[in-house]
């Protein structure tokens, strides 16, 4: 049973409640929590710097985060994509415990990307790859 989905509207599939936060990106793309057993995840899809999150609450166990740009790299003008230190900056806004940010350019080193990434977020940080478990 397909259902369009809305923001600030919640849902509950299969016991799991699920949120979803409307982002700031070129073409119609939402960002979702999923709480269950306890636990939060929040994955945040691709997204700009202008995304509210104040409906999605602080306090995940993950939070899974685009991070497109270094610093270095970032463009000028609206944009629809986090650089990897807003995604850290976003993941201490938030509280999360663990972060892993993906969406990240091949082209870049992943020491660079992390050392980014730490300068703005003091939790477990995980930068994705193909086979990467964290237990939540």
């Amino acid at each position: 049973d397909l259902k369009d989905i809305q923001s600030e509207e919640a849902r509950v599939i299969s016991g799991a409640q699920f949120q979803y936060v409307k982002t700031q990106h070129g073409i119609e793309c939402y960002a979702m929590k999923i709480s269950d057993l306890g636990k939060t995840i929040c994955y945040t899809a691709d997204t700009g710097p202008g995304t509210d999150w104040s409906d999605l609450g602080t306090d995940m166990d993950l939070l899974v985060i685009e991070g497109t740009y270094l610093n270095k790299d970032v463009p000028s003008g609206p944009r629809g994509h986090l650089s990897i230190a807003e995604a850290a900056q976003l993941a201490t806004n938030l509280k999360a415990k663990r972060c892993i940010i993906t969406h990240l350019y091949p082209m870049y080193d992943k020491e660079e990307i992390y050392k980014e990434a730490k300068s703005s977020y003091g939790g477990d940080l995980y930068l994705a790859e193909v086979g990467l478990e964290v237990e939540v």
